[in-house]
């Protein structure tokens, strides 16, 4: 940072409560009345569920199908997002720690909030953008193992508690954490999560991806409101093809498992918190003098060289 000029990096890069044209009063109210509305109509004019979930959907051509369904396809956009990963690791990693780092709003913005929108209009596609299911599927294709299987069975009762416990930590970190702005905070969050995700794929398979990531958990519940998704039918002509739907049948088929709730709790609480924080609230980046700008390697080879 040039000066000292301190710069305030916001929930999300996109402002805080204040900048909302309702008042707190006004927001309350009308949220309470639209609760009470819809559960009052649901309760009484919707008793049996009229969506059909899995077995929903019109199918879309074979061609758009099959090129969706591509293993070219698949391995263009994996590779792709492997080589923007490390692009973006390179200046966090090495660069200035400065609010002007660009992991900071790929992390924060067009991972968080981007991939969102994302999921919303395309479906559930982070299973093949995610890098770290590319770096298990490429480490497993070299120990001649299968990627969805690891060496043990995912156990049931842990459900998406560990993608529960992931998520907390994620807006803990984003909403509370004094050190949130830092480049340096973002890839020590970074790093333990990759050594999670991949310690556990190693031990689970896939399924540690589909239970306890805590991006692809979250992803895969946003894009159950999306108007893809795949048709399961006992008719082999239907079965597996790519379809679009009422994107309520597609939350219809969103499989009820431990930990689910915690999750959606963790989601709610954290948008509140952002919701209701003072427009003065947040961590501001204090302004830094050269010596604290150096790279985030750098930082950590003094930590150890001082721990040693």
């Amino acid at each position: 940072m040039r000066g000292a000029t301190a710069l305030i990096i916001r929930a999300h890069g996109v402002g805080g409560a204040s900048d909302l044209p309702l008042s707190l009063t006004n927001v309350v109210v009308g949220a309470g009345w639209a609760l009470t509305i819809s559960f009052v109509v649901l309760a009484f004019a919707w008793t049996t569920s009229r969506f059909r979930g899995d077995l929903a959907g019109r199918p879309v051509p074979r061609q758009v199908d099959r090129l969706v369904s591509s293993s070219v396809t698949r391995w263009l956009l994996r590779l792709a997002t492997l080589g923007f990963t490390g692009y973006v690791a390179w200046p966090a990693l090495f660069a200035d720690d400065l609010a002007v780092n660009p992991a900071l709003g790929v992390f924060y913005v067009y991972l968080w909030v981007g991939m969102v929108a994302c999921s919303l209009l395309l479906g559930d596609v982070w299973p093949v953008l995610s890098p770290l299911r590319t770096v298990h599927l490429a480490l497993s294709r070299l120990a001649g193992s299968t990627p969805r299987t690891g060496l043990f069975p995912y156990p049931h009762r842990l459900g998406y508690w560990p993608a529960a416990l992931g998520l907390f930590a994620f807006v803990w970190s984003e909403l509370v954490n004094p050190d949130a702005a830092f480049v340096s905070t973002v890839v020590t969050w970074v790093l333990l999560y990759t050594g999670a995700m991949l310690l556990g794929a190693s031990l689970f398979g896939d399924r540690w991806f589909e239970h306890a990531d805590p991006f692809e958990v979250y992803f895969s519940l946003v894009a159950r409101l999306s108007p893809w998704g795949r048709i399961r039918d006992t008719d082999p002509a239907r079965d597996g093809r790519l379809a679009l739907r009422n994107p309520l049948d597609n939350l219809d088929t969103t499989p009820v498992r431990p930990g689910l709730a915690p999750v959606l709790a963790v989601l709610l609480g954290s948008t509140a918190s952002t919701a209701s924080a003072s427009p003065t609230t947040g961590s501001p980046r204090p302004p830094m003098a050269a010596p604290s700008t150096r790279c985030c390697a750098t930082r950590w080879c003094s930590a150890v060289s001082c721990c040693s």
